[in-house]
């Protein structure tokens, strides 16, 4: 434009113009300059909202996948979803992207450390849930390089962060049994009481009695009431896993002997309850 300009000025001076003609061309440029600027503003504002898009279909590719994977988790094995559970998978905040690289980037490097590493690094990510979900999911494979150190990071850290996470999988039979030795070797903590408490009355007796062990372990009281009921279970296994959890709770046995008669199992049985029934109110687990 500032050629045209030259041009149209250059022809007044040589007499093919006149002042006129070099106004009028002179409002036009400056018309279409103008609209040449307001259009570049338009163009400038849409390559921005084309870049937020793209940073913002990132972001839900990421919120996709992580609520895929927490879906996964609350269904294992083919199970059904109730509305609760979807609703606390939409809940838990998806991650920042350049947060998920992060993440991504230590559980690359997870099979090469050492546990302390293991636990330094995780301890660094302030979203405990997210790596809680993918340690499960190490956890969950036997054969995984980096199982070890999930198991440990867990068994590491506060129950109160962690125990409420774990709860929802403590339904999977195909990890349950080993988070329930992470729980029970934490200290003994509430978050832990109510998250196995929850599940005390699931599952068949094999199980139900691994949960009234658990809590008796983390020092709640229905966990030894739980283990006194046991004690008349048929099956032998089922009773030997009740009787120890009642000698660590209380540090005796009152004479109950797994393999004795039916008789004489009832009859220790019995003074198990009439025990419970006096003391309950006022138990207290051993200091240790």
């Amino acid at each position: 434009m500032k050629k045209l300009s030259a041009v149209v000025l250059a022809c007044a001076f040589a007499g093919c113009a006149t002042p006129g003609d070099v106004e009028k061309v002179s409002n036009r440029l400056d018309a279409v300059q103008d609209r040449q600027i307001a259009s570049d503003k338009v163009v400038n504002g849409m390559l921005q909202h084309v870049e937020t898009l793209e940073r913002d279909v990132k972001t839900l590719t990421y919120q996709v996948s992580d609520l895929r994977k927490k879906l996964e988790l609350l269904a294992p094995s083919g199970a059904t979803l109730t509305g609760d559970d979807i609703r606390t998978a939409l809940n838990s905040a998806a991650l920042d992207p350049a947060v998920q690289q992060k993440y991504e980037a230590f559980l690359k490097e997870l099979p090469t450390l050492s546990p302390e590493k293991a636990l330094e690094g995780a301890d660094s990510f302030e979203r405990k849930d997210f790596l809680v979900q993918h340690f499960v999911r190490l956890i969950r494979n036997p054969q995984s390089p980096s199982r070890n150190n999930a198991m440990y990071v867990l068994s590491r850290w506060k129950p109160a962060d962690v125990a409420p996470v774990l709860e929802p999988i403590l339904s999977d039979g195909s990890v349950r049994g080993d988070l329930l030795k992470i729980m029970v070797g934490w200290d003994p903590h509430d978050a832990t009481r109510q998250a196995l408490l929850k599940h005390a009355t699931e599952g068949t007796d094999s199980w139900r009695v691994m949960i009234a062990d658990a809590l008796a372990r983390v020092e709640h009281r229905d966990g030894v009431r739980m283990l006194i009921e046991f004690l008349y279970h048929p099956d032998t296994t089922i009773r030997l896993t009740a009787i120890q959890g009642l000698k660590w709770a209380t540090g005796f046995d009152l004479g109950y002997k797994t393999y004795a008669s039916p008789e004489e199992r009832k009859a220790s049985a019995e003074k198990w309850e009439a025990w419970w029934k006096e003391n309950e109110g006022k138990f207290e687990f051993p200091r240790r």
